[in-house]
């Protein structure tokens, strides 16, 4: 993984993304996707980085923006990473990270209620991605 990995997306991005799509109801997908990716993107950005494991789960928790299926959608990319690069620290970090904030925004309740994530239908997570 090269160190120089940018985030391609900031949050400003993914509110305008969102709030569009909001206002046009058949982009709704590519706000999801921005956020997933945000979610993904900065994960592996924290794994490559010295940052502190809980303040890296508070930040992915913020940047989910209370939508646990971007967090569980960012999990499954970084499963993928892990099952093709077994040995890779940073994918098996960045799937630590996201797990734990599945977990903890379980345990706090800070999901909103929105479509649930299923990482079986290959093609509603085709279209979001």
């Amino acid at each position: 993984m090269n160190p120089q990995f940018l985030l391609k997306f900031s949050t400003e991005a993914a509110d305008t993304a969102r709030s569009e799509a909001e206002k046009r109801g058949s982009l709704a997908g590519m706000a999801e996707a921005a956020t997933m990716r945000l979610v993904f993107e900065h994960a592996l950005d924290v794994a490559l980085g010295d940052c502190e494991h809980s303040e890296a789960v508070a930040e992915l928790t913020a940047l989910a923006r209370r939508d646990r299926s971007a967090v569980e959608a960012a999990r499954v990319r970084a499963m993928g990473l892990v099952m093709t690069r077994p040995n890779d620290d940073v994918g098996r970090c960045a799937l630590s990270l996201l797990d734990e904030v599945l977990r903890r925004g379980d345990e706090h309740r800070r999901w909103h209620s929105q479509r649930r994530f299923d990482p079986w239908d290959v093609v509603a997570n085709t279209r979001s991605a």
